[in-house]
Protein backbone atom coordinates (compact mmCIF):
# COMPACT_ATOMS: atom_id res chain seq x y z
CA UNK A 1 0.00 0.00 0.00
CA UNK A 2 1.14 3.68 -0.39
CA UNK A 3 -0.14 6.95 0.81
CA UNK A 4 -1.38 9.77 -2.25
CA UNK A 5 -1.29 13.42 -0.37
CA UNK A 6 -2.92 15.78 -2.53
CA UNK A 7 -4.03 19.25 -2.16
CA UNK A 8 -8.08 19.49 -1.43
CA UNK A 9 -8.21 22.54 -4.01
CA UNK A 10 -6.56 20.59 -6.62
CA UNK A 11 -8.59 17.62 -6.05
CA UNK A 12 -12.15 20.07 -5.62
CA UNK A 13 -10.91 21.89 -9.31
CA UNK A 14 -10.55 18.14 -10.73
CA UNK A 15 -13.86 17.36 -9.65
CA UNK A 16 -15.66 20.29 -10.69
CA UNK A 17 -14.27 20.08 -14.21
CA UNK A 18 -16.26 17.46 -14.61
CA UNK A 19 -19.70 17.72 -15.84
CA UNK A 20 -21.46 17.47 -12.64
CA UNK A 21 -23.77 20.10 -12.89
CA UNK A 22 -26.83 18.13 -12.73
CA UNK A 23 -26.48 16.73 -9.46
CA UNK A 24 -25.12 19.99 -8.23
CA UNK A 25 -27.60 22.60 -8.74
CA UNK A 26 -31.95 22.02 -8.38
CA UNK A 27 -34.28 23.48 -10.94
CA UNK A 28 -33.40 27.77 -10.74
CA UNK A 29 -36.47 29.75 -8.96
CA UNK A 30 -37.51 32.59 -9.76
CA UNK A 31 -37.80 34.96 -6.70
CA UNK A 32 -39.20 38.43 -5.98
CA UNK A 33 -37.00 40.75 -4.22
CA UNK A 34 -37.40 41.08 -0.23
CA UNK A 35 -36.71 45.19 -1.16
CA UNK A 36 -39.81 44.95 -3.59
CA UNK A 37 -42.17 43.72 -1.05
CA UNK A 38 -41.17 45.72 1.53
CA UNK A 39 -42.01 48.80 -1.11
CA UNK A 40 -44.50 47.18 -2.33
CA UNK A 41 -46.67 47.09 1.60
CA UNK A 42 -45.12 50.68 1.96
CA UNK A 43 -47.10 52.43 -1.06
CA UNK A 44 -50.07 50.19 -1.19
CA UNK A 45 -52.59 51.40 1.61
CA UNK A 46 -54.06 48.20 3.59
CA UNK A 47 -56.90 50.54 4.01
CA UNK A 48 -57.95 50.68 0.48
CA UNK A 49 -57.09 47.11 -0.08
CA UNK A 50 -59.31 45.68 2.89
CA UNK A 51 -62.44 48.24 2.32
CA UNK A 52 -63.05 46.68 -0.82
CA UNK A 53 -63.98 43.62 0.52
CA UNK A 54 -65.10 44.62 3.99
CA UNK A 55 -66.61 47.93 4.85
CA UNK A 56 -64.93 49.54 7.60
CA UNK A 57 -65.99 51.70 10.24
CA UNK A 58 -63.66 54.68 11.73
CA UNK A 59 -63.00 53.90 15.12
CA UNK A 60 -60.36 56.01 16.53
CA UNK A 61 -56.73 55.88 14.62
CA UNK A 62 -57.90 52.85 13.32
CA UNK A 63 -60.67 51.22 11.43
CA UNK A 64 -63.28 48.21 12.28
CA UNK A 65 -65.64 45.58 10.95
CA UNK A 66 -66.89 42.24 11.28
CA UNK A 67 -63.96 39.77 10.55
CA UNK A 68 -64.54 38.37 7.17
CA UNK A 69 -62.72 34.99 8.04
CA UNK A 70 -65.16 33.83 11.38
CA UNK A 71 -68.95 34.59 12.02
CA UNK A 72 -69.49 37.05 14.65
CA UNK A 73 -72.35 39.80 15.80
CA UNK A 74 -69.67 42.64 17.27
CA UNK A 75 -66.76 43.94 15.00
CA UNK A 76 -63.75 42.63 16.36
CA UNK A 77 -62.15 42.81 13.35
CA UNK A 78 -59.16 46.05 13.38
CA UNK A 79 -57.45 47.80 10.63
CA UNK A 80 -54.39 50.31 11.34
CA UNK A 81 -53.43 52.46 8.53
CA UNK A 82 -50.26 53.76 10.58
CA UNK A 83 -48.91 50.28 11.07
CA UNK A 84 -50.22 48.72 7.85
CA UNK A 85 -51.59 45.81 9.89
CA UNK A 86 -54.85 43.88 10.49
CA UNK A 87 -55.70 41.70 13.38
CA UNK A 88 -59.14 40.19 14.41
CA UNK A 89 -59.15 39.63 18.37
CA UNK A 90 -62.02 36.68 17.72
CA UNK A 91 -59.97 34.38 15.64
CA UNK A 92 -57.06 35.44 15.84
CA UNK A 93 -56.22 36.14 12.13
CA UNK A 94 -53.93 39.00 11.32
CA UNK A 95 -50.97 40.40 9.04
CA UNK A 96 -50.14 42.63 5.95
CA UNK A 97 -52.10 43.24 2.74
CA UNK A 98 -50.55 40.41 0.79
CA UNK A 99 -51.37 38.26 3.73
CA UNK A 100 -55.48 39.34 3.55
CA UNK A 101 -55.11 39.07 -0.32
CA UNK A 102 -54.14 35.53 0.11
CA UNK A 103 -56.72 34.78 3.00
CA UNK A 104 -60.04 36.23 1.57
CA UNK A 105 -59.54 35.53 -1.96
CA UNK A 106 -57.82 32.77 -1.35
CA UNK A 107 -54.24 33.65 -3.64
CA UNK A 108 -50.81 32.55 -3.30
CA UNK A 109 -48.46 34.89 -2.20
CA UNK A 110 -46.94 35.46 -5.72
CA UNK A 111 -50.61 35.98 -6.69
CA UNK A 112 -51.32 38.28 -4.16
CA UNK A 113 -48.02 40.46 -4.84
CA UNK A 114 -48.75 40.55 -8.30
CA UNK A 115 -52.65 41.81 -7.78
CA UNK A 116 -51.08 44.51 -5.17
CA UNK A 117 -48.49 45.25 -7.66
CA UNK A 118 -51.43 45.84 -10.72
CA UNK A 119 -52.83 48.01 -7.28
CA UNK A 120 -49.53 50.24 -6.88
CA UNK A 121 -48.74 50.46 -10.67
CA UNK A 122 -45.50 48.57 -10.18
CA UNK A 123 -43.79 45.80 -12.34
CA UNK A 124 -42.76 42.58 -10.20
CA UNK A 125 -39.10 42.13 -10.91
CA UNK A 126 -37.76 38.38 -10.87
CA UNK A 127 -34.27 37.16 -8.85
CA UNK A 128 -33.12 34.07 -10.61
CA UNK A 129 -31.70 31.95 -8.02
CA UNK A 130 -30.38 28.31 -8.33
CA UNK A 131 -30.73 26.56 -4.90
CA UNK A 132 -27.60 24.38 -4.40
CA UNK A 133 -28.65 20.83 -4.02
CA UNK A 134 -27.92 18.51 -1.38
CA UNK A 135 -24.92 16.68 -3.32
CA UNK A 136 -23.39 19.98 -3.20
CA UNK A 137 -24.10 21.27 0.33
CA UNK A 138 -21.84 17.68 1.33
CA UNK A 139 -19.08 18.15 -0.86
CA UNK A 140 -19.25 21.65 0.76
CA UNK A 141 -18.77 20.72 4.04
CA UNK A 142 -16.19 17.55 3.43
CA UNK A 143 -14.13 20.10 1.65
CA UNK A 144 -14.12 22.96 4.90
CA UNK A 145 -13.62 19.97 7.45
CA UNK A 146 -10.21 18.51 5.25
CA UNK A 147 -8.56 22.49 4.77
CA UNK A 148 -5.34 21.85 4.01
CA UNK A 149 -4.44 17.89 2.47
CA UNK A 150 -6.81 15.16 1.25
CA UNK A 151 -4.96 11.67 2.05
CA UNK A 152 -5.91 8.89 -0.44
CA UNK A 153 -4.95 5.60 0.08
CA UNK A 154 -4.74 3.17 -2.82
CA UNK A 155 -4.18 -0.47 -2.33
CA UNK A 156 -1.17 -2.10 -4.52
Amino acid sequence: MFCLAMRYDVLCEEFLSRNFQRFWYDKPKNMIPESFIQELINRVDIYDVINKSVPLKKAGANYSACCPFHNEKSPSFTVSPTKQFYHCFGCGAHGTSIGFLMEYQGLSFVEAVQELAKIAGMIVPQETQIPISRNKRLFLACRKRFKQRLIIIVPN
